[in-house]
């Protein structure tokens, strides 16, 4: 998904770190989903198909959304996501029945009109429109970082963009621009449905805020300003190098210039620390983590490239979850060949896990070492992920597996080749 320069959802981090895009264009960061975006992407889908469709989220139970590089069959919709997108829809669809209400799904808009910027674009989730208020509501799927309304830098700048496509005529009937964040997972306060009420004066206040907010980003020099909302969905601090100024925002917490003041300082007993240094580090525990993550997310990256760092190497990690490679096979092997019946093979309607498998069979009436040899050749056991760990653990170390993919393709010289 491609998005502007000066994208509504990225508000947070260039307005109060106008240095961040000239760094992230500089480093060429590719800002990659993980897969709580990806299937926050497949409800957005869902709930854009049932406003277009008149459909209850129950119709689409069992399609698929947002197929992509980590599903790439796409999310189903189980009946966990019909319930949440439910919720939303079913205030969608209370707000329709007040008589001369336009409602839009997904609509493009293009709030750097009301500030001079055609670097500033994006899509809001659902718009109503009945005068005197237009409502923006933006679905948030996630569940584990709550969203608040008030002051939502990217709801503001989606309520600019409908505003900036109405007529003078259009205009002259609004005075209220209303922003509801729709979070059906995350538990909150006031609900999963939250609202924030914005005269047309205090939209257009905010519009000068951008105006210069976005004038900042545009210097060569511009700062980088490292803070917990600017930093939190940053993709530099996940690329391979991290930003100067949360390392820097780091270092100050713990009143250091250098690692070897750190590491004096970080070895103290922390009762020895007074309580304005606890106080300091208290207080930017959340930055330092976020960096701490990032260095070693960038080592890994180098260890995985094949490039050396001191003190650490790749190890395997702890496997994934034992499953079978063809349960109709398990089951056919099961019955005919070991004599257990196909009653005890299911918990309905799936058939058991690998464990209990295993404990039936080797209890099983015509079970032999052979037979249980190939049972076990249709049990599949994916690998762990590589990990980073010190030198000094026990685990064997692992070469990057990039490397030798490099390779894999190379004919290695022999007699017989000639090469």
């Amino acid at each position: 998904m491609s998005h502007a320069r000066l994208s509504p959802s990225s508000a947070s981090r260039w307005t109060k770190c106008p240095g961040s895009l000239n760094l992230i264009t500089e480093r060429k960061i590719q800002d990659k989903s993980g897969i709580s975006a990806e299937e926050g992407t497949a409800a957005h889908e869902l709930l854009e198909k049932c406003l277009l469709e008149s459909k209850h989220p129950s119709a689409y139970l069992g399609q698929f959304f947002n197929p992509c590089t980590i599903q790439p069959k796409g999310f189903e919709v189980d009946q966990d996501m019909v319930d949440h997108i439910e919720t939303v829809y079913d205030w969608v669809m209370l707000q329709t029945e007040v008589e001369g209400t336009a409602m839009y799904a997904e609509r493009k808009v293009f709030p750097g009109k009301l500030f001079g910027r055609d670097d500033c674009k994006g899509t809001a989730d659902v718009t109503l429109i009945a005068p005197p208020v237009i409502t923006i509501a933006d679905l948030k799927y996630g569940k584990g970082v709550v969203v608040e309304v008030a002051n939502n830098l990217q709801f503001i700048l989606y309520g600019l963009g409908v505003l900036a496509d109405l007529t003078p005529e259009q205009m002259r009937k609004i005075k209220f621009v209303d922003m509801v964040a729709l979070q059906p997972r995350a538990f909150h306060k006031d609900g999963p449905i939250r609202k924030m009420r914005y005269t047309v004066a205090d939209m257009f206040a905010w519009a000068e805020w951008f105006r210069k907010a976005a004038i900042a980003t545009d210097d060569p020099n511009a700062p980088l300003v490292a803070g917990e909302s600017q930093c939190q969905f940053c993709p530099v601090k996940r690329s391979r190098l991290s930003c100067p100024a949360l390392r820097d925002k780091s270092m100050e917490a713990f009143e250091v210039k250098n690692v070897e003041q750190l590491q004096a300082k970080v070895l103290r007993d922390p009762r020895s620390l007074s309580q304005e240094e606890r106080r300091l580090i208290i207080d930017s525990a959340d930055i330092i983590t976020d960096f701490i993550k990032s260095v070693k997310a960038t080592a890994q990256e180098d260890l995985m490239n094949g490039v050396p760092v001191p003190g650490q190497k790749l190890v395997r990690g702890k496997g994934g979850i034992r499953k079978w490679l063809d349960e109709d096979k398990v089951e056919q092997h099961l019955t005919r060949n070991l004599g257990v019946k196909k009653n005890e093979l299911f918990a309905d309607p799936k058939l058991l896990g690998v464990e209990k498998i295993l404990k039936l069979a080797k209890k099983a009436p015509k079970m032999t070492d052979a037979k249980l040899e190939k049972l076990n050749t249709l049990i599949d056991k994916p690998k762990g992920k590589l990990v980073m760990a010190p030198e000094s653990d026990e685990r064997q170390s692992i070469g990057s597996e990039r490397a030798l993919d490099a390779f894999k393709d190379i004919v290695i010289p022999t007699k017989e080749t000639g090469v």
